[in-house]
Protein backbone atom coordinates (compact mmCIF):
# COMPACT_ATOMS: atom_id res chain seq x y z
CA UNK A 1 0.00 0.00 0.00
CA UNK A 2 1.31 3.45 -0.95
CA UNK A 3 2.17 5.59 2.07
CA UNK A 4 -0.08 8.56 2.66
CA UNK A 5 1.48 11.93 1.97
CA UNK A 6 1.47 14.97 4.25
CA UNK A 7 2.98 18.39 3.59
CA UNK A 8 4.07 20.35 6.67
CA UNK A 9 4.51 24.14 6.73
CA UNK A 10 6.21 25.56 9.83
CA UNK A 11 8.59 28.23 11.07
CA UNK A 12 10.72 25.33 12.29
CA UNK A 13 11.63 26.68 15.73
CA UNK A 14 11.92 25.03 19.16
CA UNK A 15 8.18 25.10 19.77
CA UNK A 16 7.37 23.69 16.34
CA UNK A 17 9.78 20.84 16.91
CA UNK A 18 7.97 19.95 20.14
CA UNK A 19 4.57 20.03 18.45
CA UNK A 20 5.61 18.17 15.30
CA UNK A 21 7.89 15.56 16.81
CA UNK A 22 5.38 12.68 16.64
CA UNK A 23 4.45 13.44 13.04
CA UNK A 24 8.08 13.89 11.98
CA UNK A 25 8.95 10.50 13.48
CA UNK A 26 6.14 8.65 11.67
CA UNK A 27 7.47 5.84 9.50
CA UNK A 28 4.17 5.13 7.73
CA UNK A 29 3.58 8.65 6.35
CA UNK A 30 5.60 10.25 3.54
CA UNK A 31 6.42 13.82 4.54
CA UNK A 32 7.26 16.98 2.65
CA UNK A 33 8.45 19.79 4.95
CA UNK A 34 8.66 23.53 4.32
CA UNK A 35 10.50 25.68 6.87
CA UNK A 36 9.74 29.38 6.52
CA UNK A 37 12.37 32.05 7.05
CA UNK A 38 10.20 35.17 7.14
CA UNK A 39 8.61 37.04 10.03
CA UNK A 40 5.01 37.95 9.25
CA UNK A 41 5.17 39.32 5.70
CA UNK A 42 5.85 37.09 2.71
CA UNK A 43 7.75 39.75 0.79
CA UNK A 44 9.39 43.14 1.26
CA UNK A 45 12.27 44.44 3.33
CA UNK A 46 12.87 42.19 6.35
CA UNK A 47 14.89 44.73 8.30
CA UNK A 48 12.05 47.25 8.01
CA UNK A 49 9.53 44.63 9.11
CA UNK A 50 11.70 43.66 12.08
CA UNK A 51 11.93 47.31 13.14
CA UNK A 52 8.15 47.70 12.87
CA UNK A 53 7.62 44.63 15.03
CA UNK A 54 10.15 45.90 17.57
CA UNK A 55 8.21 49.16 17.87
CA UNK A 56 4.94 47.27 18.36
CA UNK A 57 6.22 44.48 20.62
CA UNK A 58 8.61 46.52 22.74
CA UNK A 59 12.11 45.47 23.73
CA UNK A 60 11.23 42.74 26.33
CA UNK A 61 9.07 40.70 23.96
CA UNK A 62 11.50 41.21 21.07
CA UNK A 63 14.33 39.94 23.28
CA UNK A 64 12.18 36.95 24.23
CA UNK A 65 11.56 36.10 20.57
CA UNK A 66 15.26 36.34 19.76
CA UNK A 67 16.17 34.15 22.75
CA UNK A 68 13.68 31.42 21.85
CA UNK A 69 15.17 31.25 18.37
CA UNK A 70 18.85 31.59 19.25
CA UNK A 71 19.20 29.43 22.39
CA UNK A 72 17.89 26.19 20.83
CA UNK A 73 20.34 26.59 17.93
CA UNK A 74 23.11 27.05 20.49
CA UNK A 75 21.86 24.01 22.39
CA UNK A 76 22.03 21.92 19.23
CA UNK A 77 25.62 22.97 18.58
CA UNK A 78 26.74 22.48 22.18
CA UNK A 79 24.95 19.26 23.00
CA UNK A 80 24.19 17.66 19.65
CA UNK A 81 20.52 17.60 20.55
CA UNK A 82 17.53 17.86 18.25
CA UNK A 83 15.80 21.13 19.10
CA UNK A 84 14.59 22.44 15.72
CA UNK A 85 12.56 21.05 12.84
CA UNK A 86 15.45 21.27 10.38
CA UNK A 87 17.63 19.04 12.54
CA UNK A 88 14.76 16.62 13.18
CA UNK A 89 14.20 16.36 9.43
CA UNK A 90 17.86 15.70 8.75
CA UNK A 91 17.91 12.89 11.31
CA UNK A 92 14.82 11.38 9.70
CA UNK A 93 16.34 11.56 6.23
CA UNK A 94 14.02 14.36 5.12
CA UNK A 95 15.38 17.33 3.19
CA UNK A 96 13.28 20.36 4.18
CA UNK A 97 12.50 23.10 1.70
CA UNK A 98 13.63 26.40 3.23
CA UNK A 99 11.53 29.26 1.84
CA UNK A 100 10.36 32.69 2.84
CA UNK A 101 6.82 31.93 1.68
CA UNK A 102 4.90 28.86 0.55
CA UNK A 103 2.45 31.14 -1.26
CA UNK A 104 4.85 31.63 -4.17
CA UNK A 105 4.37 29.77 -7.48
CA UNK A 106 7.61 27.70 -7.08
CA UNK A 107 6.57 26.47 -3.61
CA UNK A 108 3.03 25.73 -4.75
CA UNK A 109 4.38 23.75 -7.70
CA UNK A 110 6.57 21.64 -5.38
CA UNK A 111 3.52 20.87 -3.28
CA UNK A 112 1.38 20.14 -6.32
CA UNK A 113 4.00 17.70 -7.61
CA UNK A 114 4.15 15.99 -4.21
CA UNK A 115 0.35 15.61 -4.32
CA UNK A 116 -0.28 15.51 -0.55
CA UNK A 117 -3.35 13.99 1.02
CA UNK A 118 -3.12 16.59 3.81
CA UNK A 119 -1.34 19.86 4.47
CA UNK A 120 -0.48 20.68 8.09
CA UNK A 121 0.40 24.17 9.32
CA UNK A 122 2.21 24.50 12.64
CA UNK A 123 3.30 28.03 13.64
CA UNK A 124 3.39 29.24 10.06
CA UNK A 125 3.91 33.00 10.53
CA UNK A 126 1.45 34.12 7.82
CA UNK A 127 -1.86 33.16 6.23
CA UNK A 128 -1.70 30.35 3.68
CA UNK A 129 -3.37 31.32 0.42
CA UNK A 130 -6.50 29.81 -1.12
CA UNK A 131 -4.61 28.37 -4.10
CA UNK A 132 -2.44 26.33 -1.77
CA UNK A 133 -5.35 25.27 0.44
CA UNK A 134 -7.03 23.74 -2.62
CA UNK A 135 -4.15 21.38 -3.47
CA UNK A 136 -4.31 18.57 -0.82
CA UNK A 137 -6.72 15.77 -1.69
CA UNK A 138 -8.34 15.64 1.76
CA UNK A 139 -7.71 19.14 3.08
CA UNK A 140 -5.60 21.23 5.43
CA UNK A 141 -5.14 21.28 9.20
CA UNK A 142 -3.82 23.93 11.55
CA UNK A 143 -2.80 23.85 15.21
CA UNK A 144 -3.94 26.86 17.24
CA UNK A 145 -2.92 27.81 20.77
CA UNK A 146 -6.34 28.51 22.28
CA UNK A 147 -9.77 26.95 22.70
CA UNK A 148 -11.39 28.18 19.50
CA UNK A 149 -13.61 29.97 18.75
CA UNK A 150 -12.23 32.09 21.63
CA UNK A 151 -8.90 33.81 21.05
CA UNK A 152 -8.53 33.32 17.34
CA UNK A 153 -5.59 35.27 15.95
CA UNK A 154 -1.90 35.72 16.70
CA UNK A 155 0.25 34.82 19.73
CA UNK A 156 -2.78 33.99 21.84
CA UNK A 157 -0.58 32.61 24.65
CA UNK A 158 0.38 36.25 25.26
CA UNK A 159 -3.19 37.50 25.24
CA UNK A 160 -4.64 34.92 27.64
CA UNK A 161 -1.97 35.79 30.20
CA UNK A 162 -2.47 39.52 29.64
CA UNK A 163 -6.22 39.06 30.15
CA UNK A 164 -5.71 37.06 33.35
CA UNK A 165 -7.45 33.94 32.06
CA UNK A 166 -7.35 30.84 34.32
CA UNK A 167 -7.41 28.38 31.44
CA UNK A 168 -6.54 28.19 27.75
CA UNK A 169 -6.02 25.24 25.46
CA UNK A 170 -5.02 23.75 22.11
CA UNK A 171 -7.17 23.27 19.03
CA UNK A 172 -6.57 21.24 15.87
CA UNK A 173 -8.88 22.59 13.18
CA UNK A 174 -9.47 22.62 9.46
CA UNK A 175 -7.79 25.46 7.60
CA UNK A 176 -10.14 27.55 5.47
CA UNK A 177 -9.79 30.95 3.82
CA UNK A 178 -10.98 32.75 6.97
CA UNK A 179 -8.33 32.85 9.69
CA UNK A 180 -8.81 30.21 12.45
CA UNK A 181 -12.37 29.52 11.34
CA UNK A 182 -12.48 25.91 10.14
CA UNK A 183 -14.14 22.87 11.71
CA UNK A 184 -12.66 21.68 15.00
CA UNK A 185 -11.21 18.17 15.07
CA UNK A 186 -9.70 18.09 18.57
CA UNK A 187 -9.27 20.31 21.63
CA UNK A 188 -7.71 20.06 25.08
CA UNK A 189 -7.78 22.53 27.95
CA UNK A 190 -4.58 23.80 29.58
CA UNK A 191 -4.83 25.32 33.07
CA UNK A 192 -2.84 28.48 33.74
CA UNK A 193 -1.07 28.56 37.10
CA UNK A 194 0.09 31.73 38.91
CA UNK A 195 3.48 32.95 37.73
CA UNK A 196 3.38 31.00 34.47
CA UNK A 197 5.86 32.12 31.83
CA UNK A 198 5.00 32.52 28.17
CA UNK A 199 7.65 29.95 27.30
CA UNK A 200 6.30 27.34 29.74
CA UNK A 201 2.72 27.86 28.61
CA UNK A 202 3.42 27.66 24.88
CA UNK A 203 5.82 24.72 25.21
CA UNK A 204 3.19 22.83 27.17
CA UNK A 205 0.57 23.65 24.55
CA UNK A 206 2.91 22.37 21.83
CA UNK A 207 3.57 19.16 23.75
CA UNK A 208 -0.17 18.52 23.98
CA UNK A 209 -0.57 19.49 20.32
CA UNK A 210 1.91 16.80 19.27
CA UNK A 211 -0.48 14.05 20.41
CA UNK A 212 -3.66 15.79 19.22
CA UNK A 213 -2.20 16.53 15.78
CA UNK A 214 -0.87 13.03 15.22
CA UNK A 215 -4.28 11.55 16.08
CA UNK A 216 -6.14 14.07 13.89
CA UNK A 217 -3.87 13.44 10.91
CA UNK A 218 -4.36 9.68 11.19
CA UNK A 219 -8.11 10.11 11.58
CA UNK A 220 -8.27 12.19 8.40
CA UNK A 221 -6.01 9.87 6.43
CA UNK A 222 -7.99 6.84 7.57
CA UNK A 223 -11.42 8.28 6.76
CA UNK A 224 -10.39 10.25 3.69
CA UNK A 225 -12.13 13.37 4.99
CA UNK A 226 -11.69 16.17 7.53
CA UNK A 227 -14.88 15.80 9.56
CA UNK A 228 -14.99 17.84 12.76
CA UNK A 229 -17.44 20.27 14.33
CA UNK A 230 -18.36 23.71 13.01
CA UNK A 231 -17.34 26.65 15.20
CA UNK A 232 -19.91 28.83 16.95
CA UNK A 233 -18.92 32.24 15.62
CA UNK A 234 -21.20 33.90 18.15
CA UNK A 235 -18.54 32.93 20.71
CA UNK A 236 -15.60 34.03 18.55
CA UNK A 237 -13.04 36.52 19.85
CA UNK A 238 -9.96 37.66 17.96
CA UNK A 239 -6.58 39.05 19.03
CA UNK A 240 -4.00 40.64 16.76
CA UNK A 241 -0.24 41.01 16.99
CA UNK A 242 0.63 41.64 20.67
CA UNK A 243 1.78 45.07 21.77
CA UNK A 244 4.08 46.31 24.50
CA UNK A 245 0.91 47.16 26.45
CA UNK A 246 -0.18 43.50 26.31
CA UNK A 247 3.22 42.46 27.63
CA UNK A 248 2.97 45.01 30.44
CA UNK A 249 -0.49 43.67 31.40
CA UNK A 250 0.85 40.12 31.36
CA UNK A 251 3.61 41.07 33.78
CA UNK A 252 1.18 43.04 35.96
CA UNK A 253 -0.78 39.78 36.35
CA UNK A 254 2.33 38.14 37.84
CA UNK A 255 3.31 36.22 34.70
CA UNK A 256 6.64 36.24 32.87
CA UNK A 257 7.99 36.06 29.35
CA UNK A 258 11.00 33.92 30.19
CA UNK A 259 12.14 32.84 33.65
CA UNK A 260 15.71 31.99 34.56
CA UNK A 261 14.59 28.41 35.09
CA UNK A 262 13.31 28.30 31.49
CA UNK A 263 16.70 28.88 29.86
CA UNK A 264 18.03 25.34 30.52
CA UNK A 265 14.89 24.00 28.83
CA UNK A 266 15.74 25.86 25.62
CA UNK A 267 19.27 24.49 25.70
CA UNK A 268 18.35 20.95 26.71
CA UNK A 269 15.23 20.40 24.66
CA UNK A 270 12.78 19.65 27.46
CA UNK A 271 9.52 18.95 25.68
CA UNK A 272 6.97 20.09 28.23
CA UNK A 273 8.07 22.40 31.02
CA UNK A 274 5.75 22.15 34.01
CA UNK A 275 3.39 25.04 34.45
CA UNK A 276 4.63 26.34 37.75
CA UNK A 277 5.07 29.62 39.49
CA UNK A 278 8.32 28.53 41.11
Amino acid sequence: MTARRVTIVTNGNYFSHIGLRRLLAADDIELQVFVTTGLRKTSGNRAKEAFQLLRRWGLPYTAYKVATYALPFAGEKLGRRTLTVRTACQRQGITPHVVRSVNTPPARELIREFAPDLLVSFSCPYKIGAELLAIPAIGCLNVHSSLLPAYAGVCTYIHVLADGQPVTGVTVHEMVSRFDAGRILAQQEVPIEPGTSVLALFATQCDIASTLLDAAVRQCLGSGSIGGTEQDFGQRTYRGEPTRTDVARLRANGHHLLRKTDTPMLLAGVAAPALSGS
